[in-house]
């Protein structure tokens, strides 16, 4: 969602974790988060890469994908900082509530389209080594990365009250408030 696949397939490899085999298809992403400071891993150098992912650890991961990091990193303790700032950035819109602490594969995906819109900080290096943060009044994650699907050529407009345009298709297996993007289907 942040943009980084490009990134990622350069940098496959051995990461910094022990328990990372360097073979493994995931190790680009892996390098390219920690190397953004998105993830670190847990204290004993191990990264866990079959361990389930809990809702904290999702949020914190993509409030860091925009920019706050910096900024929640001030406010309050972990996890609670970075839930309440994804709240406030409505990350959270249309998820679905579960009584567990780990974090479903779809709830993941409405976080990181809700975060597609949502309001970013740029994190700047000064001279002596402190960081920086401002918000960033011109861009969201889709206006700075995914530029070629937010224009005015018809091709698509991933924002809420979208218009897509399409091909009609007859296909008898979906329901009548239900469109196919790359052979899924999706209620609208």
């Amino acid at each position: 969602a942040a943009g980084l696949a490009p990134a990622a397939e350069l940098a496959e490899g051995t990461t910094k974790f022990s328990d990372v085999a360097a073979g493994e298809w995931y190790t680009g992403h892996i390098n390219v988060a920690a190397g953004k400071g998105l993830l670190s891993g847990f204290p004993d150098g191990t990264f866990r890469p079959n361990e389930k992912v809990t809702q904290a650890q999702a949020v914190t991961m993509i409030v860091k994908a925009l920019g706050w990091g910096v900024v929640v990193d001030q406010t309050g303790t972990w996890p609670a900082n970075y839930i309440t700032k994804a709240s406030e950035l409505r990350l959270f819109k249309k998820a679905v509530e579960t009584n567990s602490e780990l974090v479903t594969r779809g709830n993941v995906a409405i976080y990181c389209y809700n975060a597609l819109t949502a309001q970013t900080w740029d994190v700047t290096e000064s001279t002596d080594g402190k960081l920086t943060s401002s918000k960033d009044d011109t861009a969201t994650i889709l206006e700075k990365y995914f530029s070629d699907f937010v224009n005015d050529r018809n091709v698509m407009k991933l924002v809420e009250g979208a218009t897509v345009y399409a091909t009609p298709i007859t296909d008898p297996t979906l329901g009548t408030s239900q469109i196919v993007l790359n052979g899924g289907a999706i209620d609208s």
